[in-house]
């Protein structure tokens, strides 16, 4: 057996004593999340990402999934295939979903379904928007009609913020005198950072209007940093300069940036 496959048999044996309600495992399990969740909380909140609950798949109970079996049999979308069971999609070119093994244990997309029943329960909302890696383009589309970190592809957050920070931190520091003048030098440079990565991922996105955010706000700052108008129109000047720092400031702030005082 290679090494591979012994991975994949402990993780699954893993699983099973899992859904089989193992205490130890369960118990582990729990730390692990708890772990993982103050991690995603600590990280998310450098770039002020937060959120009010944090759930998953693995909090979805037995009786969802199979409420979410039983749903899908009553309308009648049920094939068995050697135990297996599945949902036909190739009507819409998107295969046959698998959704029970032939061991009994449920599968990504039952929880998904599972959970999505749960929730509306929960807060019965009008609509439901998943945000996810395009990775999972083919079992989210099966689910409304899957970088892994074990290949080592992934860019962990908090190794983009801490090199956009230092970055930053080595650009402020050519300059001596502003960087004299900074109160907090590196958590300025790490705040700059954080919103430079922000910026950078919504204007990689398709072009937005011309007055939309991220785009007003740096073309606004351009056109008023000139120092070239006349000593009697500094007063019209200043107040200028006043109104545009509160529409920059609200502009960040609708895109979760954080304004700073000084930089």
């Amino acid at each position: 057996m290679e090494d591979g496959d012994e991975d994949a048999l402990h993780n699954w044996l893993w699983f099973k004593r899992m859904e089989d309600s193992d205490e130890d495992a369960l118990h582990n399990w729990l730390v692990w999340r708890e772990m993982s969740v103050r991690k995603y909380k600590k990280e998310y909140e450098r770039p002020n990402v937060k959120s009010d609950v944090y759930t998953g798949e693995s909090r979805v109970g037995k009786e969802a999934m199979d409420r979410a079996l039983e749903t899908l049999e009553s309308m009648d979308l049920i094939l068995e295939s050697d135990g297996v069971k599945l949902v036909e999609l190739e009507k819409w070119k998107l295969g046959k979903a698998v959704v029970g093994k032939k061991d009994g244990t449920p599968i990504y997309l039952t929880r998904d379904i599972g959970g999505v029943i749960e929730q509306y329960e929960r807060y019965k909302f009008n609509k439901m928007i998943y945000v996810v890696s395009s990775q999972q383009d083919l079992h989210l589309t099966q689910f409304f009609k899957g970088m892994s970190t074990r290949k080592g592809t992934v860019v962990f957050l908090d190794e983009i913020i801490k090199e956009a920070g230092n970055v930053m931190h080595e650009q402020m520091m050519k300059n001596k005198e502003k960087y004299k003048a900074v109160v907090d030098p590196e958590e300025t440079a790490l705040e700059i950072g954080i919103t430079g990565v922000k910026i950078q991922d919504m204007a990689a996105k398709s072009p937005p209007p011309p007055y939309t955010p991220p785009t007003s706000p740096p073309k606004l700052t351009h056109a008023t940093s000139h120092s070239s108008w006349e000593e009697e129109k500094a007063q019209a000047k200043m107040f200028l300069y006043k109104c545009v720092r509160e529409v920059l400031a609200g502009s960040m702030r609708l895109l979760s940036l954080r304004p700073l005082e000084r930089m």
